[in-house]
C-alpha cells in the first residue's frame, strides 16, 4: 500500500470514529449545552436592553428642564459663563427667540451720546420739556431704531404710531445726540425733543443688551439640561430660553459696548485727522 493510500484510510477512520462519537453523547449533556447557549443569548439580549434604557435616561436627563440661579462669571459670543449657588460651572447657550433681561441702575454719565432712552414728559409745541426729567430709562438697543418716536403718554408698548406733532404729556423713545445737560438732546425717531435733567435723576436699566453685564451679577436661567462642553464633567451645559441679569453695581459712563466704544475713538482720530488737512477757510488743501 502507497504512502498516499494509507493517509486516506487513516483520515477516513478517524472521521469514522468521530461520527461514532458523537452518536454516543448523553443526552443530559446535550441538554445542559443547549441551555447554557440559550443563558448567554438572554444574558447579552439582557446587556443591550440595559444599555439602551441607560442612553435613554442620560438623553433624558440631559434635556430635562433645569431652573438655575447664581453669579455671573463671563461671557461671549459663544454664550455666557455662570456659577449657580452649588458652586457648579455652566455654560450657557441662548437658543433662537429666547428672552433676554439686564435690569440695573446707571450714573448720570453713562448717558452718552448714542444711548438710547425712554421716558415721560411733557413738551411743549417746540419739543422742549417744561420740566426737569427725574427719571427715565435705558431703552434695548437691538430694536430700538424702528420702535423710536414720540408716542402719547397713555400708550405702554411701542406698537402705537408716533405723534406727529407731540404736545402736552408724551412718552419718549430715542436715541442721546447731545449728552450735555444745558438741555440733554434725544433724537425720537423723526422728532427733537430737549430735556434737562435733574440733580440726581433715576436712572433704570430695562434692556437686553448683554454688553452691559459683567462678571458678579446675579443670573437667573431657565432652559434644558445639554452633554457637558467638550465632555468636561465639571462644566455642565444649559440651553436658556429665558436669561434675566441683574446688575451689581449701576453703570457708569467707564462701562460701555466694547465695539461702540472702539468704533467711536477710530471715528473721532479720523475727523481730527480731516480736520488737519483744511486750510483756514475750511476746505482741503
Amino acid at each position: 500500500m502507497s504512502r498516499r493510500a494509507a493517509l486516506m484510510a487513516l483520515l477516513v477512520l478517524s472521521v469514522s470514529a468521530w461520527a461514532h462519537a458523537q452518536q454516543g453523547i448523553d443526552p443530559r449533556l446535550q441538554r445542559y449545552q443547549q441551555q447554557r447557549l440559550q443563558q448567554q443569548q438572554q444574558q447579552r439580549l439582557q446587556q443591550q436592553q440595559l444599555q439602551q434604557q441607560s442612553t435613554q435616561q442620560m438623553q433624558q436627563q440631559q434635556a430635562a428642564p433645569v431652573s438655575l440661579n447664581g453669579v455671573l462669571e463671563g461671557g461671549g459670543a459663544a454664550g455666557l459663563r455662570m456659577t449657580d449657588n452649588q458652586n457648579q460651572v455652566w455654560h450657557v447657550v441662548l437658543q433662537p427667540g429666547a428672552v433676554v433681561q439686564v435690569k440695573g441702575t446707571a450714573k448720570a454719565d453713562f448717558l452718552t451720546k448714542g444711548v438710547c432712552v425712554e421716558f415721560q414728559a411733557d413738551l411743549d409745541a417746540e419739543g422742549k420739556a417744561k420740566e426737569k426729567l427725574g427719571q427715565l430709562s435705558i431703552a434695548s438697543r437691538g430694536d430700538d431704531k424702528q420702535h423710536m418716536g414720540v408716542f402719547s403718554a397713555e400708550s405702554g408698548t411701542n406698537t402705537s404710531k408716533p405723534l406727529v406733532k407731540p404736545t402736552g404729556p408724551c412718552r419718549v423713545v430715542g436715541a442721546i445726540t447731545s449728552p450735555n445737560n444745558d438741555p440733554m438732546t434725544v433724537r425720537a425717531g423723526r422728532t427733537t425733543v430737549w430735556v434737562e435733567l435733574a440733580d440726581d435723576p433715576t436712572i433704570n436699566i430695562e434692556t437686553s443688551d448683554l454688553s452691559l453685564v459683567s462678571p458678579g451679577d446675579k443670573i437667573a436661567v431657565t432652559g434644558n439640561r445639554m452633554p457637558p462642553k467638550n465632555n468636561n464633567a465639571n462644566t455642565f451645559q444649559v440651553r436658556a430660553n429665558s436669561v434675566t441679569i441683574e446688575l451689581s453695581q449701576p453703570l457708569t459712563s467707564g462701562k460701555k459696548k466694547p465695539a461702540a466704544k472702539s468704533n467711536s475713538k477710530t471715528t473721532s482720530r479720523a475727523k481730527k485727522d480731516k480736520e488737519k488737512d483744511k486750510d483756514g477757510d475750511g476746505k482741503p488743501d
